[in-house]
């Protein structure tokens, strides 16, 4: 533990967290909000004794605290288990609050880390901010109707729900509005893009008749459709190139059942924002058209390099953008996806610059953070 959280354990600002070690996303929002909050602690359940090495990434401002505990039962008993998730880190959560010093408790997973908020808050006179994901929307909620009572409770005695993407808010409110009505406070704070896709401007330029991915290989990303929608217009754009990045060869052709076409170039894992943005910048298009998906900061990513962008309807960034680039598409709906590559294919010198960074600059992680601070207050 860093020498000044030793002369003090309690913080302004504790962090529910159970996936802190899977998405660079929370760290970047904890970093962020250090103007605000001086000393914050995540509280991180994790299910792994490797994951306990990150406790060694804590520093002066933010301190990480994992805490174990084993997920192999557990995890078909999901109130049993946040409960005994609970009971684990009651004392970590003593450690840190302060009734006079914390302000507030941001549970980054509405049932996971929510409901463990929501215990907690019997014990002590505490704030806390519910954020809801995509696993919420799409698993937990409409996974345990039989708990939705609870779940109702807890939305009435937190302070805020906060949504990722403005798609996820609509979804929320249509498919469960009885805990809709019942937040006092409701915000859309979407993720923020990393300050080296704001610097780096694309230029004018023809490119090459590319659509690109990026993002893991599996079935929730779509990829087996994301390949025929690109086979279906092939005899419009003969050059057609598909560049897919974040996976192998062999994870791809077990999807597809079938050897990779010609077409398709299959680039593996790239960890350099250099490379990356030479990817996004020889690309017309980037396609994503998941079946779920939270955010996707790589949307932001390709827009900010003069891509344009085929997303999941009522998924993501959906409702975010009014541009004649940005398209939304059914993902179950192959015909629909290969009709937007092809008129998004038609933009062969990228996307206008000047008109996306200036709605870009609205996702900065300096904003996020800054509108983060605001609502959990």
């Amino acid at each position: 533990m860093s020498e000044e959280l030793k002369q003090g354990n309690s913080v302004d600002l504790i962090h529910l967290c159970n996936n802190y070690t899977s998405s660079v996303v929370h760290k970047l929002i904890g970093d962020h909000m250090c103007k605000q909050f001086k000393k914050q602690a995540f509280i991180i359940p994790v299910r792994s004794y490797d994951e306990l090495s990150v406790a060694g990434d804590s520093d002066s401002k933010v301190w990480l605290a994992p805490v174990f505990y084993r997920n192999r039962i557990l995890r078909f008993f999901p109130l049993v288990k946040v409960g005994w998730v609970f009971s684990r880190v009651f004392r970590a959560l003593n450690e840190f609050f302060d009734e006079k010093k914390t302000r507030a408790i941001i549970a980054h997973n509405f049932w996971s880390d929510g409901m463990v908020a929501f215990f907690y808050s019997f014990f002590r006179r505490v704030r806390f901010t519910l954020v809801v994901r995509n696993t919420d929307i799409n698993v937990f909620i409409p996974g345990l109707p039989h708990y939705r009572w609870l779940m109702k409770w807890m939305v009435r005695r937190s302070h805020a729900l906060v949504f990722v993407s403005e798609a996820h808010r609509r979804t929320f409110s249509l498919r469960f509005p009885k805990l809709y009505e019942s937040a006092a406070r409701i915000a859309v704070i979407p993720n923020g893009i990393e300050s080296f896709w704001l610097d780096n401007e694309s230029t004018p330029a023809v490119r090459r008749t590319r659509v690109c991915y990026v993002g893991r290989f599996n079935r929730n990303k779509n990829l087996v459709r994301l390949v025929k929608a690109c086979e279906l217009i092939l005899d419009d754009y003969p050059q057609l190139e598909l560049v897919l990045v974040g996976g192998e060869v062999d994870e791809l052709e077990e999807m597809l059942a079938k050897p990779v076409p010609e077409f398709v170039q299959v680039l593996g894992t790239i960890r350099s924002k250099e490379e990356l943005k030479e990817v996004y910048q020889s690309s017309r298009v980037f396609a994503m058209p998941s079946v779920t998906e939270t955010f996707g900061l790589v949307y932001l990513e390709a827009l900010s390099q003069g891509c344009a962008v085929v997303c999941t309807r009522h998924q993501g960034i959906d409702g975010m953008f009014d541009f004649p680039f940005v398209q939304a598409v059914d993902p179950l709906d192959t015909n629909g996806i290969s009709a937007s590559l092809r008129n998004l294919l038609q933009f062969e010198n990228g996307v206008a610059s000047a008109q996306v960074r200036c709605i870009l600059s609205q996702f900065s992680w300096e904003s996020v953070g800054k509108r983060y601070a605001e609502v959990v207050q």
